[in-house]
């Protein structure tokens, strides 16, 4: 990713707390890469709904998982949907 790429994402999310989940090992680039998978599903007052989030990962590697952690949950916000990415 280059610069204006990273400074486009950094301008985009500027409210986001990054700092809360660098000491996760994961780096700068990997924490957004989640947050706009996040994004994508169109978060409704911070939670995104589990359908939309099966549908976009149909066609996944990791859809095993996310069914696996979608059992019994209708909805997850961004600490839920980072725990399961990262």
């Amino acid at each position: 990713m280059g610069n204006s790429q990273r400074n486009a994402n950094t301008a985009r999310y500027k409210d986001f707390q990054m700092q809360k989940y660098m000491n996760q090992g994961l780096n700068q680039n990997q924490i957004i890469q989640i947050k706009e998978a996040f994004e994508y599903c169109e978060p409704e007052n911070g939670r995104i709904k589990l359908n939309k989030l099966k549908i976009a990962t149909e066609n996944s590697q990791a859809k095993q998982k996310i069914e696996s952690y979608m059992r019994n949950r209708d909805s997850m916000d961004f600490d839920e949907f980072f725990a399961m990415s990262k």
